[in-house]
């Protein structure tokens, strides 16, 4: 069972996206109204929340040069239009599952201000962190885990639910809240 967004939503995103890309100085207002029904589409978009971040940005930087003046006029970098792009090209076929299959595999990974570690079935891998790593706080270090141990633990995998499993609550919600895949 998917989520899909209705012929209804998927035309009026598919305009919001076009109008803002063909506008070359939108307010901040008229980009912050995109990013809304952008959002408005996520329980039924799987990678939607990949794809609005760069805008996101591009928000918050015009606000802080606005002092928080919304009809002020913005542009978008480039990396927010592609992102546009990608939701009038994606949105007419996107769905997401209701609920995800049983994961493929499963990693099970830990880091410390010392260094990381983690385990697939019987193979682990780990190492220490550099000086300058270990100042990062104790969140950054364990998504950086979680990447280090994905990429030595999975990098010949693809397509797959993998289970990443951790102790940080902080990651944890960062990481769904991504809509992380791999």
């Amino acid at each position: 069972m998917t989520i899909s967004p209705t012929p209804h939503k998927v035309e009026k995103t598919i305009n919001v996206c076009s109008c803002l890309l063909s506008n070359t100085s939108p307010t901040i207002t008229q980009v912050a109204e995109v990013i809304g029904i952008l959002i408005s589409n996520f329980p039924g978009v799987n990678h939607g929340p990949l794809h609005y971040r760069a805008l996101e940005l591009c928000k918050i930087y015009a606000l802080k040069q606005s002092k928080g003046n919304y009809t002020s006029k913005l542009a978008l970098s480039p990396q927010a239009k592609k992102e546009l792009a990608w939701w009038m090209g994606n949105i007419a076929t996107a769905s997401k599952p209701v609920q995800c299959p049983n994961p493929a595999l499963v990693i099970q990974f830990d880091a410390s201000n010392a260094g990381w570690g983690a385990v697939r079935g019987n193979i682990t891998t780990g190492g220490r962190w550099t000086d300058c790593e270990q100042q990062d706080h104790i969140n950054v270090l364990e998504l950086q885990a979680a990447f280090f141990a994905l990429k030595a633990l999975c990098s010949q995998e693809s397509g797959l639910h993998i289970q990443i499993q951790l102790d940080n609550s902080t990651a944890v919600a960062y990481i769904n809240n991504m809509g992380g895949t791999k």
